[in-house]
């Protein structure tokens, strides 16, 4: 599961990008105005990794547990074709990603 967090997290980062304001208190979120970007990113990213990591996770609920022999690799792959993805889209993006992030609070 974390590699697929973790995968999933990097692509997220890159697509839906949103500035998080610099305050002390852990629990504030975006910054004012992009609550619903931070939203809808947050359970889109879970619905996401939930959705990728069912492959792996229920055939182990339902008693094929060998299946978590290959929790690990699939996991790893995950996590490393996310990144690489990511970098490919981010890259040439990067002066937008620049903005997006750099938004007054």
């Amino acid at each position: 599961m974390l590699g697929v967090g973790l995968g999933v997290g990097a692509l997220t980062s890159v697509l839906v990008p949103y500035t998080v304001p610099d305050r002390l208190n852990a629990f504030t979120g975006a910054a004012p105005g992009q609550g619903g970007v931070a939203f809808v990113a947050s359970i889109g990213a879970m619905i996401v990794t939930a959705l990728l990591a069912l492959p792996v996770v229920l055939p182990v609920l339902l008693g094929v547990t060998w299946m978590s022999v290959v929790a690990l690799p699939y996991g790893l792959a995950l996590a490393w074709a996310g990144r690489v993805l990511a970098s490919r889209i981010g890259y040439p993006r990067m002066p937008e990603l620049l903005a997006a992030i750099s938004k007054p609070t």
